[in-house]
C-alpha cells in the first residue's frame, strides 16, 4: 500500500520557468541525489549550475579547446547509471585520454525524439557554439514522433506550474512522495507499451514518420552546418537487437537517410554485438525498455 506521505526520495526536477529561460540546460540546477525511483536500480545524479547533467562546465569556451554538444532520450542521458557511466562523461574521459582539449556536454533527456532535439537546438542549444553536435538515435525515436505534441513542451509546462504561487510548491512537494513517482512509473510503462518498435505500425503510419524523422533531421544538419558545426549522428541499438531477437531495419534504414542528408553515421550495433560475443555486457541500461 503507497501513502501520499511515503517519501520515495528526491527525484530529477524540472527548474521553473524564469531559470528555464536563463539555463541553457532543461533540468533544475544543483541538485545531487541517489534515484530511488526504481528501488533495484539506484543511481547517482548530479546537475550543474548550466542545467545539465554532471560535472560544472566552462562558461566561456577555451579559444584552443573543443564542445561537443550530445543530444538524444534515455541513453544519452544515461537512465538507471551513475553520471559518469553516462556515453558524454565517457567520451570526456576518452578525449581526455587522447590528449585532446574537449568538453562533453551531456543535453539529452528521457522522452526525446528527434523534433525535441531540433527544438532544442534551435532554442538553446545552439548558442552554446558547440564544434560537434552527437545526435542519438534509437528505434524507438520513430514511433515517438507519433505523439500529440513534443515532449520538451510537456517540460516547459511543468516548468510553468512550477512557477504558479499555489500549484508550484504543492508539486515540488509532491515530487519526493511514492504515489506521484508510482504513477509517474506507471505512465512510463504504459508509454513504452503503447510505442513498440516502428516495424510493427501500419505500412502507412510507417512511412509517414519516418518521412517526418528525415524532415526534421534535414533542418538539424542545415542549423548545425548554418553555425560552422559538424554533426555526427549515432545509431544505439536495443538489448533485444544485439542479442539478435529485433529487426535492424531501423538502422538500416537510418544509414540511407544518413547518406542521403549528407551526414555522418556511426552505428554501435556491431560493435555491441562483437562485445556480447566476448561474453561482455555493452548495454548500459541494466534493464533495457
Amino acid at each position: 500500500e503507497l501513502a501520499a506521505t511515503t517519501v520515495a526520495g528526491p527525484v530529477l526536477e524540472a527548474p521553473d520557468l524564469e531559470t528555464l529561460r536563463r539555463i541553457p540546460g532543461l533540468f533544475e540546477p544543483g541538485l545531487d541525489f541517489v534515484d530511488r525511483v526504481r528501488h533495484d536500480l539506484p543511481h547517482h545524479v548530479t546537475t550543474n549550475a548550466m542545467g545539465f547533467r554532471g560535472r560544472e562546465l566552462r562558461a566561456d569556451r577555451a579559444p584552443a579547446g573543443m564542445r561537443l554538444l550530445c543530444v538524444g532520450d534515455s541513453y544519452t542521458w544515461g537512465h538507471y547509471v551513475d553520471d559518469e557511466q553516462a556515453f558524454p562523461a565517457a567520451l570526456g574521459r576518452l578525449l581526455l585520454d587522447e590528449g585532446i582539449d574537449a568538453e562533453v556536454i551531456n543535453a539529452g533527456a528521457n522522452g526525446f525524439t528527434i523534433l525535441d532535439e531540433r527544438l532544442y537546438l534551435e532554442e538553446k542549444g545552439m548558442a552554446l557554439r558547440p564544434d560537434i553536435v552527437i545526435v542519438g538515435f534509437t528505434r524507438n525515436d520513430i514511433q515517438d514522433l507519433a505523439r500529440e505534441r513534443p515532449w520538451i513542451e510537456g517540460m516547459r509546462e511543468h516548468a510553468r506550474l512550477k512557477s504558479l504561487t499555489i500549484v508550484g510548491p504543492a508539486l515540488k512537494a509532491l515530487q519526493g512522495t511514492a504515489v506521484f513517482n508510482g504513477m509517474q512509473q506507471l505512465a512510463a510503462w504504459w508509454r513504452v507499451r503503447g510505442s513498440g518498435p516502428s516495424e510493427t505500425a501500419g505500412a502507412a503510419e510507417s512511412v509517414s514518420l519516418w518521412q517526418s524523422y528525415q524532415g526534421h533531421l534535414r533542418a538539424v544538419a542545415r542549423l548545425i552546418q548554418e553555425r560552422g558545426a559538424r554533426l555526427l549522428l549515432v545509431g544505439w541499438p536495443s538489448a533485444d537487437q544485439i542479442e539478435q531477437t529485433a529487426s535492424l531495419s531501423p538502422q538500416e534504414k537510418m544509414a540511407a537517410i544518413a547518406s542521403e542528408e549528407k551526414a555522418e553515421w556511426l552505428d554501435l550495433t556491431a560493435t555491441m554485438m562483437a562485445l556480447r560475443r566476448k561474453g561482455v555486457s555493452p548495454t548500459l541500461r541494466p534493464k533495457d525498455g
